[in-house]
């Protein structure tokens, strides 16, 4: 999207591990206080000031499945995660549920 407008990506990912909060256990299906793999990225263009952060959380079983979203932080993760983990875009995961308290 960046490229349309001329600007180069400049995005930069950090990646930790930490406990799931009660919440983040909730919407992964897996206990709070269980090992998340977290991935914070501060999204901007090249030269530019951050525009967003982003950050997402992985149970342990999606990184042992898929060790690049743990170790390769400048790859994206929704291409590592759907490509890696199930193969394709429209195969939910194990336990996935679109909210909280939703099939």
């Amino acid at each position: 999207m960046l490229a349309r407008t001329g600007r180069q990506p400049a995005t930069v990912t950090t990646v930790s591990r930490g406990p799931a909060s009660d919440e983040v256990a909730e919407w992964l299906g897996i206990e709070p206080d269980d090992e998340v793999v977290i991935r914070d990225c501060n999204l901007r263009a090249r030269g530019g000031p951050p525009v967003g952060i982003a950050t997402s959380y992985f149970p342990l079983w999606v990184v042992e499945a898929r060790p690049n979203l743990e170790n390769a932080p400048h790859e994206r993760a929704a291409d590592l995660v759907a490509r890696g983990v199930w193969g394709t875009w429209t195969v939910p995961p194990r336990g996935w549920r679109s909210s909280p308290g939703r099939p």
